[in-house]
């Protein structure tokens, strides 16, 4: 009996749809298997990297606060407690729990490669700042430590993220972050901006709206219960207690005190009109990279005189006069410029 050629076409697909679902490391049940493997070693990282941050701020870890910190239940925080326990990366000590060497060296990796992931999104790629956390959030998982230290070697040895968060070296610990919250700031004082918290997103999407950025001086006019309200370069802007918490500031430094500069009399560049001239102050930190780079290669200096020479018909970009020559910067690069009137 003759066997029919679609009989043998079927038991050949058949059989190659087996091998392609079980088939050593590239099946798809080989791949579903990985994936869940990478999904609970992101998990227990990320509680890694949860303890650590408690523990730099001297709160005792509990599986409560884990659970708060992770937005998780507690079932699911002591599972993977218990499996962190069985790896010998954390332990239970006086009522609370802390992390063992080898799970306090993970901890710092992790975070090393967080930060300095955001450096590199921010220094060296057009991505929106908006954006760098959620991708280093995704990043941080993938690189090895040598890819960190190599990270590290490329981008000149940063010492801050973005967001004004200390980098730790390798092996090291987690610095405490300079300052204090903006909420505990004294009224009518000058005070720069040291970190920005980058959690939670809806907070702090509000903050990049208000182009607030560390370093940034500000003027603190008023502290109430009610919320903050602050002075930057002529401009009022009021935060809510939730938001002003997000923000760490520190007194002034005395020299630029002893210059004499209201922070209030502080602009961006935008404001400046046609045959008006300015002194330069200082170069946002939203410049970065390349691109500041360039603007200082030009001359964009602190101590520049700078003049509006011509606007385009639609008004972006404008032609400033810098030692004599004609520069075109568009309304997103002046916004981050600071001047003080000549």
């Amino acid at each position: 009996m003759l066997v029919s050629p679609w009989w043998i076409v079927l038991v050949l697909l058949t059989v190659g749809l087996l091998l392609w679902g079980i088939w050593p490391k590239v099946g798809l049940l080989a791949r579903w298997q990985q994936a869940q493997l990478f999904t609970q070693r992101v998990r227990v990282e990320d509680t890694l990297k949860a303890i650590l941050h408690m523990q730099s701020d001297g709160m005792p870890v509990t599986l409560e606060g884990l659970a708060g910190s992770l937005q998780v239940s507690t079932n699911e925080i002591t599972t993977l407690i218990e499996e962190m326990q069985q790896k010998k990366l954390v332990s239970w000590v006086e009522n609370h729990y802390q992390l063992t060497p080898a799970g306090h060296e993970l901890a710092i990796h992790i975070v090393r490669a967080h930060r300095l992931w955001e450096r590199h999104l921010a220094d060296r790629t057009g991505y929106d700042v908006s954006e760098w956390h959620s991708r280093a959030e995704k990043m941080e998982h993938h690189l090895s430590p040598e890819e960190v230290v190599a990270l590290e070697r490329k981008l000149g040895y940063p010492s801050h993220d973005p967001h004004g968060d200390p980098i730790p070296f390798s092996g090291g610990t987690l610095q405490a972050l300079p300052g204090h919250p903006l909420t505990q700031a004294q009224a009518e004082t000058d005070y720069q901006i040291v970190h920005i918290e980058d959690e939670p997103e809806a907070i702090y999407k509000r903050l990049l709206r208000a182009n607030l950025f560390p370093s940034m001086r500000i003027h603190v006019q008023e502290v109430s219960p009610e919320g903050v309200r602050i002075c930057v370069g002529g401009e009022e802007m009021s935060f809510s207690p939730l938001e002003a918490a997000n923000l760490s500031v520190l007194p002034v430094p005395s020299d630029e005190a002893k210059a004499g500069i209201p922070s209030e009399q502080w602009e961006r560049l935008s404001a400046l009109k046609a045959g008006e001239r300015a002194t330069l102050l200082k170069l946002g930190s939203a410049i970065r990279g390349l691109e500041r780079r360039r603007l200082m290669d030009f001359g964009l200096v602190p101590g520049t005189l700078l003049e509006v020479e011509l606007q385009s018909p639609s008004g972006d970009p404008t032609a400033y006069r810098v030692r004599g020559k004609l520069i075109a910067l568009r309304e997103a690069q002046t916004q981050q410029i600071f001047i003080q009137r000549a």
